[in-house]
């Protein structure tokens, strides 16, 4: 297993509420934090699922900002959500998700 806990996001307002509780259980293992949003790499604008990726990294930015010794990273994924997060857990401590999140 690996030293790092993933945590699906897609911009609702659940999977940021379980990237923020993904933090604190970071710090609280020692572990780095993925944030990991599964995107078609077929689309051809900037939105992800609809969500502009600023958002997205704004969320990045806001746990960085509350636990600065913790190693962040934003993880983008041309799969499907379930293949992204089934090959993640493979080598995670932890895959946390949120409930009631964009519908596929």
């Amino acid at each position: 297993m690996g030293n790092r806990i993933v945590v699906g996001i897609d911009g609702a307002p659940a999977s940021v509420i379980a990237a923020h509780w993904a933090a604190q259980e970071s710090v609280l293992r020692g572990c780095r934090l993925d944030l990991l949003h599964a995107q078609d790499d077929s689309r051809t604008d900037d939105a992800v699922d609809g969500v502009q990726p600023g958002p997205l990294l704004d969320v990045q930015m806001a746990i960085k900002a509350d636990w600065p010794e913790l190693d962040v990273r934003f993880v983008t994924s041309p799969e499907d959500r379930c293949e992204a997060l089934v090959a993640a857990s493979a080598s995670a401590e932890l895959v946390v998700l949120g409930t009631n999140g964009r519908a596929t």
